[in-house]
């Protein structure tokens, strides 16, 4: 006798959920899920749903994973990653069927709408083979093979849609024809941002991808004088997004510039070198925040970083967090609830015997808006005490320095923040918040300058780009008290 596929993925879903509780989730749930690709190059909607009651019965995986959606693309991470890695390796992409909508493969089946700023000081990114044609070429390529429609523009104080003259995406970036549409004299970054902006407030289901070099052209000779007002004008250009779920995901390029630089105060210089160049992304909040991973943004050439710009969603909830009882732990303490496996209070701490007191604290930010750099910085969070208490972030760790005797509680988390003080722990009952604060990325402030003049001062930067994105982010309503994550502990002595 023959047991059917789904039925087998059945027994192995509800074998994986007895042993849930001593054991992680994630690797249950990793183990299903490879059963279910390898089975047959993709995931049925039978499976799919049995995948997605396992989930809805895992609490910590069911905040990981609160949507279909988001299903899907830890289904078509996994695909790809067994594409490359798997014993035997198998296709991609995959097959996903959700059983609600059409079926689906790995695929978008969004529309792309390019928009390549052509003004003349672009022109060096497209002489030879550089990283600037690699990556634009590459990000059309992949949207293309993910199903989705791509129009192509170019901007400048117009808008020139090319599709009907452009026989292959590489003639969309050869300079003779490049050098063809409109005023290429300056870039007036704001007007574009703008125009852009209303587009894709008009068209909610496309993704609107403006390339350029985000120089700001200021006339006259006070230029540095303009830099605030630039800014504010930058605010209001991108103003209606956040109140339509709109982000902005901002990619930054290196690539070879061999060609005419124009700096501050319109001087021209030919050079040849390595210059930045910048990807703006805008479409709906969940797209955007999945973006990176499911277009492989890490795998250009020429690639350094990125930022997402979103509102808060009132919908998001909280990520996992836990006390860990071993990993990092100097001192000693006790879980308040002695049956918890997510630990968020604990009593009796007492110091090391050098005075110090530490734990680990296990966080989940598979779905924070910032890269793994940016919350691996302890600079980045702010620790306060309802009583006064000085406790501070001291280290953050990826997950796999996870003691094993605290492999049970790991759950969805990527991260483990070192929570220290080596001041007194007050008596009686305090509560401590840990804040992952949204500040400046450094990688902005690194690669800005506020006068490109001379070899030295542009090497690697962009004119105004710190202000450019402080614009940006006012629009999202960033400021001091904003925040992407915070975390509660109670302690009890």
């Amino acid at each position: 006798m023959t047991t059917s596929r789904p039925f087998r993925l059945f027994l192995l879903l509800f074998s994986a959920l007895l042993f849930c509780q001593c054991t992680n989730p994630s690797d249950n749930l990793n183990k299903v899920a490879r059963k279910a690709l390898k089975d047959d190059q993709g995931v049925n909607a039978t499976e799919f749903g049995n995948i997605r009651t396992f989930i809805a019965c895992v609490p910590e995986l069911k905040a990981q994973f609160p949507s279909d959606t988001l299903i899907i693309q830890y289904l078509d991470d996994l695909a790809h990653a067994m594409s490359q890695k798997g014993r035997p390796a198998i296709k991609y992409p995959v097959t996903i069927e959700t059983g609600v909508t059409a079926s689906m493969t790995g695929s978008d089946k969004v529309t792309f709408d390019i928009y390549y700023e052509n003004s003349a000081s672009m022109d060096g990114y497209l002489n030879g083979k550089t990283e600037f044609i690699d990556a634009t070429l590459g990000l059309m390529t992949r949207a293309k093979l993910k199903g989705a429609e791509v129009n192509l523009h170019y901007i400048n104080t117009d808008l020139f849609p090319v599709d009907s003259i452009i026989q292959n995406y590489k003639d969309y970036l050869e300079p003779a024809t490049v050098r063809k549409f409109g005023n290429r004299g300056n870039s007036e970054i704001n007007r574009i941002l703008k125009t852009i902006s209303d587009a894709a407030i008009r068209h909610p289901d496309h993704v609107s991808v403006v390339i350029s070099d985000y120089i700001y052209s200021i006339q006259g000779k006070k230029v540095r004088d303009q830099l605030d007002l630039q800014k504010n004008t930058t605010a209001l250009s991108l103003a209606e997004l956040p109140g339509k779920d709109f982000a902005v995901l901002i990619v930054k390029i290196n690539s070879e510039f061999n060609g005419t630089f124009y700096d501050m105060l319109n001087h021209k210089a030919a050079i040849n070198e390595k210059r930045p160049v910048y990807f703006w992304i805008i479409g709906k909040r969940d797209r955007i925040l999945d973006f990176p991973k499911q277009y492989r943004l890490d795998e250009f050439k020429g690639y350094e970083t990125h930022l997402i710009l979103l509102s808060e969603s009132k919908a998001a909830s909280q990520p996992y967090y836990t006390v860990l009882l071993k990993t990092f732990r100097e001192g000693r303490f006790e879980k308040a609830d002695r049956g918890a496996t997510v630990v968020t209070a604990i009593e009796n701490p007492e110091p090391s015997h050098k005075g110090d007191f530490q734990l680990g604290l296990a966080v989940d930010f598979s779905r924070c808006a910032a890269l793994d750099d940016y919350f691996s910085d302890p600079k980045n969070y702010e620790v306060t005490s309802d009583v006064g208490d000085k406790f501070e972030i001291s280290e953050v760790h990826q997950i796999e320095d996870l003691d094993n005797n605290d492999k049970g509680q790991k759950g969805t988390s990527t991260h483990i923040l070192v929570l220290k003080t080596a001041g007194k722990i007050s008596k009686g009952r305090q509560t401590v918040r840990i804040a992952l604060k949204k500040q400046m990325p450094a990688w902005v402030i690194n690669s800005s300058t506020e006068s490109d003049a001379t070899e030295a001062e542009r090497k690697g930067k962009t004119f105004g780009l710190q202000y450019l994105v402080e614009g940006a982010m006012m629009s999202y309503d960033y400021s001091k008290e904003s925040l992407y994550h915070s975390f509660q502990i109670t302690i009890k002595n």
